[in-house]
Parts: C-alpha cells; structure tokens; sequence
C-alpha cells in the first residue's frame, strides 16, 4: 500500500483505539481499564506484514516513529518534572537505592537468559528496571498510588519517587550503554537537570514567571524544535541522540511551573498526535515469526512478566517507607513493575543497534503489554494508610490536578 494510505490507516487506529478503550471502560463499569497503548500495539500487529500485510516499514514511518519516540522520552522527563519537587529526600534516596538494586537484579538476570551475551542481556535488563506507572506516560490509567491525595503522605510519596527513579535510571543507563562520549554527555546532562528540578520551586520562581508569559502557540513550537532538531541528528547519529530529550522535557516542565493550560497542550500533541505513532510503527514492526515460530520466544513472555515484577517489583517493596502494611507494599510493587513506554524505548534502540534479537523484542513488548492490563488490576483500589487519611475531619487538599494524558 502506499505511504499515503499507511498514514490514514495508522491515525484510524489511533481514533479506534481511544474508542475501544472508551467501550471498555464503560463495559467494566470504571474496574477494567485498557490503556489505548496496548490498543495500538496490538492493532499494529494485525496490520502489519505478520498478518494482513497491509503497512509496511517506510522512510515516512520511520521519520514520524522516531518523533514519537522523542516526544514520548521528553513527555517521561515532562512528567518527572511535574513531581520531584514535592518528594522528601529520605524517600527519593529509598527510590533510588530501589533501582539499584532492581539494575543489578535485571543485569543478571538478562545476561543469565541471552546466554551470558552482555550487551543483549544488558539491555534486556534495563528493561526490566523501567516503571510506566506513577508519572502517567499517556497509559490512560491514572497515576496508580501518585495519584492519591497528599494526605497519603508517605505512600504517595513512594510511588511518584519510585516512577521518578523507574524512567531516570533507565534513561540514564540507556545513554552510558549505547551512547558512548556523546551517551555520556547525555546521562551527565541528564542527572544535572533532575538535579536542578528538585530543588524547591522557589528556587526557580522568577523562570516560572516567564514560563507563564509564554503562549500557547510559541511554548509548543519551542518544545517542537529541539526535538525536531534531535530526530534529524538521530537520522545521521543514531536514535540514541534522542535520549537528550528527557532532560529536556524535565526542563520545560520547570520553566512552565503551575501552568494549568500549556503542559496540558503539550501533553496533548505528544500523546494525541505522535506518540500513537510509535506505538502502531512498534506493532507493525513485531517479529510474529520470530516470537510464534520459536517456543524458546514464546517462554519469555510469562518469564518478562514475572520478571517485571520481581526485579522492579521487588525492590520497591523491600525499600518502601517503614510503617506501610503488606497489601499497601504490594501495590507499590505492581505499580512500579507496570512497564510498557519504557520498554518500546529499550526495545526500539535495542533493534536498531543489533543489541537484541527480533524474539527478544517482541517478547518484552507483548509482556509490557501484559503488565498495563494484569498489574494494575491485581493492585485493585488504592487506600490510603490507615494512620495518615483518616485522622481528623478538615478535608485537606488532593494531589494536584492532571491532565487525561497523565501527567501534569
């Protein structure tokens, strides 16, 4: 077929998915949510040469997935950038060593399963270390636990600094691993700007007046820009030049400050417009030979999902804030170990520098869409701690408002 009808076929099931995932959710009554990401993965599978053939892979493809791919790493520092601010040190310094330990977990365990093959094993464990839940990523699901009102101090707490150290760690290991002096600069550019995002919003008070200054219009086209300029360099450099674009995306969320409109466009067009590229383009470009023709692949969906849960899962648990009963600790545990965004990232830089084999891949992608259906609805409904929301009767305020997109 041709480019033309590719692009309308690939922005139809971009519509057909919100309405799925609006059928859904009214069937289920609000209890089943559907993210319209597994929506356009699975749909992008029918549709491509595994089984009705009907989009191949193109240059337009290409160019407009490696938007999505930008957009959707400066939309994770976007969101990154929305919350740090608003977290304890005791409990950012929990979350961190939490990934630490889930980096060394998933290291052996994708070096253990590729065969002792480092750098596919490496990035398969990096993988596993990733959260897509907690700082929205355009999941559709909420927030999980971050989205509980900031009564539930330290369970809210745990849960946007554990999405905050599941999407920052990755990214940066990502750019130490494939990135080489210029991967370097990335991750060192990276942890600065985190760094400086965390400070107190004070601190930054006067760029955050500027930030409101800004229109609509000229706010979306200056975020356009350097992620139009990254896409470009990406043709020639590699897509690994488009991990610069979390720190950006930490960035202009800070500049933005309280904002109520401008993340909100933003978010919009990132996830509205080219991030349901990427996902359809992720589908389509899904190796069904290599995952149905090989028993070995098909194995390693159940074992990623597990994975997932014990390698991020895990860890969350172990170095959640004292006090926190099983069941509250559990469901940090399955928020964190939601992890599908991320995973296209990993998997999509993966391919293109030949670190993963196409099974491998399509493994971790199917069980990433495993993960958003499965791990939010064991979580079941999110309390919060006996001690801290019911004591008194003034009402205190709730978490602040998000956008449907998910963060913001």
């Amino acid at each position: 077929m041709s480019q033309s009808w590719s692009l309308v076929l690939i922005a139809g099931i971009a519509v057909l998915s919100s309405l799925a995932v609006s059928a859904l959710k009214r069937l289920g009554r609000g209890r089943v949510a559907v993210p319209a990401a597994v929506v356009e993965i699975a749909l992008g599978m029918v549709v491509g040469p595994g089984v009705l053939a009907w989009v191949w892979d193109s240059e337009v493809l290409d160019v407009l997935a490696h938007a999505g791919l930008a957009a959707l790493i400066f939309l994770t520092g976007f969101g990154v950038g929305t919350d740090v601010t608003a977290v304890g040190g005791n409990a950012l310094r929990r979350a961190g060593w939490s990934w630490l330990v889930a980096l060394a977990l998933g290291l052996g365990a994708g070096v253990l399963l590729r065969g002792g093959r480092f750098g596919e094993g490496a990035m398969v464990g990096v993988a596993l270390t990733t959260t897509g839940l907690g700082l929205g990523l355009g999941l559709g699901l909420g927030l999980g636990s971050a989205a509980l009102p900031a009564r539930c101090g330290r369970l809210r707490e745990a849960a946007v600094s554990g999405a905050a150290a599941g999407v920052t760690g990755p990214v940066v290991a990502l750019a130490v691993m494939v990135g080489g002096a210029v991967g370097a600069s990335i991750a060192a550019v990276t942890v600065a700007t985190v760094v400086w995002a965390m400070r107190p919003r004070g601190a930054v008070r006067a760029r955050e007046g500027r930030g409101r200054e800004i229109d609509g219009p000229t706010a979306v086209r200056w975020v356009v820009l350097p992620l139009a300029a990254m896409v470009w360099v990406s043709q020639v450099a590699g897509l690994d030049v488009l991990l610069g674009a979390f720190a950006i995306g930490v960035a202009a969320r800070r500049v933005l400050g309280a904002d109520p409109v401008l993340p909100r466009t933003i978010e919009a067009i990132g996830y509205g417009f080219l991030v349901p590229f990427l996902y359809v383009v992720t589908g389509v470009d899904i190796d069904l030979g290599a995952l149905g023709g090989s028993l070995r692949s098909l194995a390693l969906v159940p074992l990623f999902v597990l994975l997932f849960l014990v390698v991020r899962g895990g860890p969350v648990a172990l170095f959640a804030p004292r006090g926190l009963r099983v069941r509250e600790r559990a469901v940090l545990a399955l928020d964190a170990a939601t992890a599908l965004p991320l995973v296209v990232v990993v998997t999509t830089l993966a391919l293109s520098d030949d670190r993963m084999t196409p099974g491998a891949a399509a493994a971790l992608v199917v069980a990433g869409l495993v993960s958003v259906v499965v791990f939010p609805l064991s979580a079941g409904r999110r309390d919060c701690p006996a001690d801290e929301g019911s004591s008194g009767t003034t009402a205190e305020p709730a978490a602040p408002a998000r956008s449907p997109y998910g963060c913001g």
